[in-house]
């Protein structure tokens, strides 16, 4: 306070209290110890500015990281895919998962689910992807046209969602 040159301290004074008689008031202004100086309000806005627009950066967000499709002969195609978290934390806390406060996170196959012959099922789930580039696999063997497109979706609840489409070549 001294250097932003607050007057922010009121010296002590004796004082005649109604009901407990002398004592004495003073010390700290109300507010003197946190509330900035007007000239660092500028500078304190700038740095807050940027810590919000950075904590975004730190949220999940589900991806499609890495697909292939490779066919086996016969209508038959190997479908595999990496689901990533790109966002620093996770798509849930350990304890939005015990709790189960927070939804897992659901990938699908967008095929019937008698086209699938082996591999994960359509609709899987798991409770918590960890971030900062985690990833979790997938693999399925399915039935279909050559030519045709699959789309693959994945959803947190907390981490958003993705999409793409993966031809059968």
């Amino acid at each position: 306070m001294d250097a932003d040159k607050v007057d922010g301290f009121i010296a002590w004074q004796p004082f005649k209290h109604p009901t407990l008689g002398d004592v004495e008031i003073g010390g700290f202004r109300p507010y003197a110890l946190s509330n900035p100086s007007p000239a660092r309000i500028a500078e304190l806005g700038k740095a807050h500015t940027e810590f919000v627009t950075y904590l975004p950066s730190l949220f999940p967000k589900v991806s499609i990281a890495d697909t292939s499709v490779t066919s086996l002969g016969g209508g038959l195609y190997r479908i595999k895919a990496e689901v990533e978290n790109t966002g620093m934390l996770p798509t849930s806390t350990a304890q939005g998962a015990r709790a189960r406060s927070v939804k897992p996170t659901m990938v699908q196959l967008g095929v019937e689910p008698t086209d699938i012959v082996s591999g994960a099922a359509k609709t899987s789930f798991f409770p918590v992807l960890a971030g900062s580039g985690r990833r979790q696999t997938y693999e399925w063997i399915v039935r279909g046209r050559p030519g045709s497109t699959v789309t693959l979706t994945a959803v947190a609840q907390k981490g958003g969602s993705a999409t793409t489409s993966l031809t059968l070549k």
